[in-house]
């Protein structure tokens, strides 16, 4: 049976997808490369989104606009098919959560630019990417992309799991040898050109 990979798409929907809109095209494009016959890539919209064009996999619609399902996502995962393995959050928007029982959940912790520069941000702003960040760090579940080896280490020392934590390079290809994480008890590993994600293999 094939193994289901769900994105959230929710950053190419903004007014500026921005640095993140183009890791998640490329995360589209290697998962794509690499999935062969065993995996199926899906991406998962806002309702009333413009898909944008030559993503490649199959889109969903979730039942709500952009900004609703941003604030709901972090409680219940709208659009999220219950068949799936993998649901994987590239930004703080979510979900982090539904899919299959045995399903994994992943995010992304790009930066904490509000942290060390708040005026890159607004104070609305702020509060939203420090109150994620908690419930996100809280939700041992989850499991963490970090591209930064010293906010690895900020995130040990606020406590977080190492063993939740996978350290990954955005924007360079990469020989697939520098990432493995297990999922359960066996995994493959996706060599991704853009991100290297590994994702749950068979049980």
């Amino acid at each position: 049976m094939n193994k289901r990979i769900l994105l959230s798409l929710d950053q190419l929907y903004r007014s500026q997808p921005g640095g993140i809109g183009t890791y998640v095209r490329g995360l589209l494009q290697g998962l794509q490369e690499v999935a062969g016959d065993r995996v199926e890539v899906l991406g998962l919209a806002p309702k009333n989104g413009v898909t944008p064009l030559d993503l490649g996999v199959p889109v969903i619609t979730a039942q709500l606009p952009l900004r609703p399902l941003t604030a709901l996502w972090r409680y219940v995962p709208l659009g999220v098919p219950d068949d799936v393995d993998v649901v994987h959050a590239p930004t703080f928007a979510g979900p982090y959560s539904g899919g299959k029982s045995s399903a994994v959940h992943s995010t992304v912790i790009h930066d904490v630019l509000w942290r060390d520069d708040p005026s890159t941000t607004s104070k609305r702003g702020a509060r939203f990417h420090e109150s994620r960040l908690r419930f996100i760090l809280n939700n041992k579940e989850l499991h963490l992309f970090v591209p930064s080896p010293p906010l690895i280490e900020r995130l040990v020392n606020d406590g977080v799991d190492e063993s939740r934590i996978t350290a990954i390079k955005l924007g360079v290809d990469d020989d697939g040898t520098a990432l493995r994480r297990l999922v359960g008890e066996r995994c493959q590993l996706c060599r991704i050109r853009k991100l290297c994600l590994a994702h749950a293999g068979d049980r």
